[in-house]
């Protein structure tokens, strides 16, 4: 008999050594969506708003918000957010619980690739033992769309959710004297 020969090339697995690359990915690649968020409260007045994770090629946005006007009402004071300077806003609040939102921009001046904060609403908040409130976006009013400079739809996601109504404390006051 032939003696057994050894087993030729590598015996355990080894590793691959990844290629590290720096630097951000590409708009394309990012997923762009909207949300809802807590801006502030004060006493009876809360202010929410809408953020927009951006790819850096949106001009224009136009959503139905929908909320629980048992929870919160009298939307007032819409406005642009801080990131939507510049900007064309138009509110529709004819029906309760819905307001229609169209803001539009210069086409060769998009949303900056990121986070931007597109509007500020504010409400009464009608409910003082609601924790949260829920918030949906629907195409009610106005159509949930988001476009670029050439009016192209683009590709969004606007992800509903609960908002915290953060009670109003006396955090900023101080108490002294006697007693």
């Amino acid at each position: 008999l032939a003696p057994v020969k050894g087993n030729s090339g590598p015996l355990a697995a080894t590793g691959f050594s990844g290629k590290t690359k720096t630097g951000k990915l590409p708009p394309s690649l990012l997923p762009r969506e909207l949300f809802p968020v807590f801006v502030s409260r004060t006493a009876n007045k809360v202010v929410l708003g809408v953020r927009m994770d951006a790819n850096g090629d949106e001009t224009g946005i136009g959503f139905t918000l929908n909320f629980n006007p048992a929870d919160i009402a009298n939307p007032s004071n819409i406005v642009l957010g801080i990131d939507s300077a510049g900007s064309s806003l138009t509110a529709n609040t004819s029906q309760p619980g819905k307001i229609g939102i169209m803001i539009d921009r210069d086409p060769g001046s998009p949303w900056a690739a990121g986070s931007n904060e597109l509007v500020r609403i504010e409400f009464d908040v009608v409910n003082n033992t609601a924790t949260e409130t829920p918030i949906a976006f629907t195409s009610d009013l106005v159509k949930a769309e988001t476009v670029d400079g050439t009016a192209s739809g683009l590709t969004t996601s606007f992800n509903s959710g609960n908002v915290i109504l953060y009670a109003p404390t006396a955090a900023g006051v101080s108490v002294s004297g006697r007693v």
